[in-house]
């Protein structure tokens, strides 16, 4: 007989179990949906990749005029005289054991890439992630370096109007970015700086910046002031104290902000999709968009792009959600 307590742990790690099932599903989905034709993703949304079929153009529908396969090289390869039939399976084209593998080889191969092809030349995909992460980078040092100047002096009031003026930085959090939205824009258009990737780093600094200042004065918070003391018996200004020794010990507030503003920033599509007029400048999210129309959903290329992009920021996650969680937790058991 177990004991109430066993069955309770046992309880507990099945619904941790189911909880990682549900929250991987959908990156089962994406991956096995970025390696399937859209008819395997209409007929089977949930399976993975089966028989590649043929069509008598060999292309999909949403490749338009760029076909994965070449027509006559793929005849001439195999001996086939007459093209194949409409949506006729390779096993159906195939005159032995050998030359079906042969053929899935061949087909299932060019077929299966075609989507991750597709996305990363007709998507632009490499030069929407450049930018992205020009953004991503650039709000980071800015919210890193402005946050932290802020904080630092919060982090040593011990008087009354230090509560009010931290009540105006958590006001700031409820404020939603649309509430700015055409504001911005006309501010943008008349200063000429409407499509300019610097101007959404600075439009993302200013949205991030109330949560960037709490997540650095938690942590100043717990820094001793016999530092700042044995300082300024050095001879070191106030500004020195913060960019020689204060900022440089930053690494966890500065690591977490990136981390959370920036998948913030990585993730956001309305702010780039209205300010980012010159498609040079796209970032990946809007660049994914492309391959979702009015009436017509493409998702080989949608997967295979969520799929691409998501992987730079699931790479940094993995490494840096230990200095995620002791950021967010700093300053607590002060």
């Amino acid at each position: 007989m177990l004991h109430p307590r066993s069955r309770v742990f046992i309880l507990f790690y099945l619904f941790m179990v189911m909880l990682v099932i549900v929250t991987l599903f959908p990156f089962y989905i994406m991956v096995v949906g970025a390696f399937k034709t859209q008819q395997e993703i209409n007929s089977k949304p949930l399976g993975l990749p089966g028989e590649v079929e043929v069509s008598p153009n060999i292309r999909w529908q949403y490749i338009m005029d760029q076909t994965p396969i070449d027509v006559q090289d793929f005849l001439q390869k195999f001996g086939l005289k007459k093209r194949p039939a409409s949506y006729q399976k390779i096993s159906e084209i195939a005159r032995s054991p050998e030359q079906l593998e042969e053929i899935k080889e061949y087909v299932g191969g060019t077929l299966r890439l075609a989507s991750i092809k597709l996305v990363w030349q007709r998507g632009r995909l490499l030069q929407a992630l450049s930018v992205t992460f020009f953004v991503v980078f650039g709000s980071v040092v800015i919210l890193s370096i402005a946050a932290g100047m802020a904080a630092y002096p919060l982090s040593l009031m011990r008087y009354r109007l230090f509560h009010y003026i931290l009540l105006i930085f958590i006001v700031g959090l409820t404020l939603p970015l649309m509430l700015g939205l055409l504001p911005l824009y006309i501010m943008l258009d008349k200063t000429g700086m409407l499509g300019n990737p610097i101007a959404l780093i600075l439009i993302y600094s200013g949205v991030r910046m109330p949560m960037t200042i709490l997540i650095f004065l938690a942590f100043y918070s717990t820094i001793p002031s016999e530092l700042e003391d044995a300082s300024k018996i050095d001879g070191t200004s106030r500004f020195g104290y913060f960019f020689h020794i204060l900022l440089p010990l930053s690494k966890i507030p500065i690591l977490t902000t990136f981390v959370i503003s920036g998948t913030y920033v990585f993730n956001d599509y309305m702010t780039p999709l209205l300010f980012m007029t010159d498609p040079v400048w796209t970032t990946v999210q809007v660049a994914l968009a492309r391959f979702v129309g009015a009436q017509t959903w493409f998702f080989g290329p949608i997967f295979a792009g969520v799929f691409i992009a998501s992987l730079p920021m699931l790479i940094i996650y993995l490494f840096m959600n230990r200095i995620f969680i002791t950021g967010m937790m700093a300053g607590v058991t002060k």
